[in-house]
């Protein structure tokens, strides 16, 4: 799985005074919200939406600000993210959701805030992996329990005849 790298000190410090020099080439480029994003820089982040950058594009991988955001750890930012219309299941180039990275992480109140935003609990990503696989796969039983309450289905059964939970 391939994810935004998080900037240096001096890229985000770039990135910031970019932002105020020259809003349209920051509104263009998805990767400039992706970028302070992935860095936790909530200042930039909410002064790039506030001239008008698309919370929904998307970096080459397909990946978006909120997929980056969730990827990190960074709470309060998917909270901004939400509320300014992010995709909530929007699906990178290789089918991973947002709550998908949410699952592979561990990242239990990310899930539950996804989820309360109406992320599917039982997506997949290309190759077939659901979200509840993923956080059985990696022991994140919070994760797991928010999935099943949101409706995951425990006697599901991947691409390979696998089922996701194993009695």
């Amino acid at each position: 799985m391939t994810r935004p790298k998080s900037p240096t000190p001096i890229a985000a410090a770039l990135l910031a005074m970019a932002v105020h020099l020259a809003p349209a080439r920051a509104q263009a480029d998805p990767m400039a919200l992706i970028t302070a994003v992935s860095g936790g820089d909530m200042a930039t982040v909410v002064a790039l939406l506030e001239q008008g950058a698309n919370v929904n594009g998307r970096a080459e991988t397909g990946y978006t600000a909120l997929m980056a955001a969730v990827a990190q750890g960074h709470t309060e930012i998917v909270e901004v993210l939400l509320a300014r219309g992010a995709a909530v299941d929007a699906r990178s180039n290789d089918g991973w959701t947002a709550l998908a990275l949410a699952a592979y992480h561990g990242h239990a109140p990310l899930a539950a805030q996804l989820l309360q935003h109406g992320a599917d609990a039982r997506s997949r990503n290309d190759e077939d992996d659901s979200v509840l696989r993923q956080a059985i796969a990696g022991g994140h039983s919070e994760v797991v329990r928010a999935l099943l309450e949101a409706g995951a289905d425990p006697h599901e059964v991947d691409g390979r005849g696998l089922p996701a939970v194993i009695d």
